[in-house]
């Protein structure tokens, strides 16, 4: 009970959590009046109450106003249940006044920019909205106004199963809605609209990532400076992310915990001897909180940045105050201020992995180091690292499968060799950008810096060259991840209380995990279906059987990686297959499940015609009976008829919308079954019925 008893914090800021994730699901308009209830309780029973059997009461009525202060401050701190935000106001014919609240970023055929709706038809409104600018349009800034008459459209849901969510993650930043502007579409307006402080911030980041440009660092070198440094990836190649990410230091790219906790290790190092007295010993502590939070500042404040800060700054505290601080309260303590300041945060992938981590290094690394000893100092560090690495991979590998559905198979010797380069590449490329007008400093220092990213670069190479280096198309359910930290904290609890009841329901949890493993195993045996994928400008369908997946589609999908990464990586994830083909529909293909000659196609036990741009109308004595006829370029349906039979008019996502209504009337006017990828989400049809 002491080790509990030890947890205020931890213990207190659980229910907090529960409520702000329940929000959605419990919240009623009338919940918030339980808030002065519970306040009063709590009064009552601290002043009147004081028998130690019931000391519980008190701690269940702070449980129960945590969670009920979790489920209001998440629901009022949503923008778009507030009677002001803009999306109330939308109609036809609107006239918006939008300002910029971040540095637009680059995208492959326009600007992206987060804004902010000031008015609409100048009434004042609130929220968020994602602004796709036209590159030959205007150039914005943070801080720009524009005039529009577009009327933003609602993000979509995913059309494909298991698609990754891009509303869901949107509405997590409280962006709902969408728009695209062409260069004729909106005005900028003239004046100074933006908080001043953030505008000098923006530019002295500009500058620094102007000095980095203008060294001799090649693409790549400067591409890893700028991420490393002040959290700017947008120079990365999609290429070098991959590398980092088969290698299994991905996190490294992200500035978070290991950048800051660098920073904070380097300003303690060289104030140590601020820490005679306690005047010095506070303004250490000033000069602390100041050069960490400027460094979170240059990297635009990202919420990775915000946490470890944020945890940072509260040992930094505890130390000026000459208290042992245990660290799962100071991990509890920062979670709290970030989530009541910006609840959502607690739905971001990163937040969870962030903290996760952590708990995983200071709950699971003490168990793991005593396992062997060394005499060799060297040997030692290296074994710290070994087990750092394996205590924060086992408190987070079951959330990176269920989200990303791949695991890095050599994490461990990615982690060994690359993680201590990064505090040489941090503190080196922070000198030269401290140092940069001083030509005879800055220009060794650079050399030096260079030399490791080539290093780093090498290592990575290598790693990448080793078979087998990542296990793709991984998926866990969200109740196996569930089960899977279950055994995890039940079998870390056996091991500080030295209970074997712990260690049972550890094992218990492991024996329904496989038992539901063999559930979908049986499942995935028994599988037989086609699939019709709905991808925007593309032709994507095939056929599961089993754990085999074989699927045609246009070549330009085929050579987009990141559209099938968005688009259906999860969904093969999900199905658990093993190295799904993806065939090319401008060749024939013979196989046991699919075959394709020209326009016909063979999906197991059925038929299809395929009209695309290749498609040339035969004659035949008696139109062939089909199952599905998939167009994917308009053609007339009723020609199509005098040579086909189709059960189903499949009309394909890759055509523009006024061809797929069009193919869509036609098909109601001839009375035929039809089915409308552009429009629906992605067909799927059971074999087995």
């Amino acid at each position: 009970m002491h080790f509990w008893n030890s947890l205020p914090l931890f213990r207190l800021v659980i229910p907090f959590i529960l409520g702000i994730v329940l929000s959605n699901i419990v919240f009623e308009a009338w919940i918030y009046r339980l808030i002065p209830f519970f306040l009063l309780a709590l009064v009552l029973t601290h002043f009147f109450i004081k028998s130690y059997r019931f000391r519980w009461l008190y701690g269940v009525l702070c449980t129960c106003l945590l969670f009920v202060l979790g489920l209001c401050i998440f629901h009022y701190s949503l923008e778009k249940n507030d009677e002001l935000h803009y999306a109330t106001f939308l109609n036809e014919n609107n006239v918006l006044v939008l300002e910029c609240i971040e540095e637009p970023v680059e995208k492959k055929n326009s600007f992206k920019v987060l804004s902010k709706v000031i008015s609409v038809d100048n009434k004042p409104t609130i929220g968020k909205v994602l602004v796709y600018v036209e590159k030959n349009g205007d150039t914005l800034r943070y801080g720009s106004r524009i005039l529009t008459s577009a009327v933003p459209n609602e993000i979509s849901t995913p059309s494909n199963p298991n698609q990754f969510d891009y509303k869901h993650y949107q509405n997590i930043r409280g962006v709902t809605h969408q728009v695209y502007l062409s260069s004729i579409d909106f005005t900028v307006l003239n004046g100074q609209w933006g908080n001043p402080v953030i505008k000098k911030i923006n530019a002295f980041r500009s500058k620094l990532l102007s000095r980095l440009s203008n060294s001799q660092l090649y693409k790549n070198q400067f591409s890893v400076c700028s991420a490393l440094l002040l959290g700017d990836k947008s120079e990365m190649s999609q290429e070098l992310k991959q590398t980092f990410s088969e290698a299994g230091v991905i996190h490294v790219l992200a500035v978070s915990g290991l950048h800051v906790g660098i920073i904070f290790l380097l300003i303690n190092k060289l104030l140590v001897f601020m820490s005679r007295t306690q005047v010095l010993r506070i303004i250490k502590l000033l000069i602390l909180l100041l050069c960490l939070w400027s460094y979170a500042f240059i990297t635009s404040l990202s919420p990775s940045v915000m946490r470890a800060v944020t945890m940072f700054s509260f040992i930094a505290i505890a130390n000026v105050m000459q208290r042992q601080t245990n660290i799962y309260n100071t991990l509890a303590a920062s979670a709290f201020l970030l989530l009541i300041l910006e609840p959502n945060m607690v739905f971001e992938v990163g937040f969870q992995l962030s903290y996760l981590a952590v708990l995983g290094i200071v709950s699971i690394y003490p168990i793991i180091y005593p396992l062997f000893v060394f005499k060799s100092k060297w040997t030692d560090t290296l074994w710290q690292l070994i087990c750092v690495s394996i205590a924060a991979q086992i408190a987070t590998f079951p959330l990176g499968i269920f989200y990303f559905h791949q695991f890095p198979n050599y994490f461990l010797v990615a982690n060994i060799l690359v993680l201590p380069l990064i505090p040489f590449i941090i503190y080196f490329g922070l000198s030269f950008l401290l140092l940069f007008d001083f030509y005879f400093l800055s220009e060794p220092i650079l050399l030096i810096l260079s030399f490791i990213l080539d290093n780093l670069f090498l290592i990575l190479s290598a790693i990448q060259q080793l078979p087998h280096t990542i296990s793709s198309f991984l998926y866990l359910h969200f109740y196996e991840v569930l089960l899977i930290y279950l055994a995890i904290g039940f079998s870390i609890l056996s091991y500080h209380f030295k209970k074997t009841l712990y260690l049972v329901y550890s094992l218990v949890c492991f024996l329904l995990l496989q038992l539901m493993h063999w559930n979908d195993m049986e499942i995935r045996e028994n599988r037989s279906q086609i699939i019709f994928y709905s991808v925007n400008k593309h032709s994507v369908f095939g056929i599961v059987e089993s754990d085999a997946g074989f699927f045609m589609a246009n070549s330009d999908f085929i050579e987009n990686k990141s559209s099938q990464q968005f688009n259906l990586f999860n969904h093969w994830s999900y199905l658990g297959l093993d190295k799904p083909s993806l065939i090319d529909l401008d060749f024939n293909f013979q196989h046991q499940f699919i075959w394709k000659e020209d326009c016909h196609i063979q999906l197991g036990n059925k038929k299809m015609v395929l009209v695309n741009e290749n498609f040339s109308l035969k004659q035949y004595e008696n139109p062939i009976e089909v199952d599905y006829c998939l167009i994917s370029d308009y053609f007339p349906i009723d020609k199509l008829l005098i040579s086909y039979s189709p059960k189903t008019v499949i009309i394909d996502s890759s055509l523009p919308y006024y061809k797929a209504d069009k193919l869509e009337m036609e098909s109601k006017v001839l009375n035929l079954n039809y089915y409308n990828l552009k429009t629906n989400n992605a067909l799927l049809v059971d074999l087995n019925d």
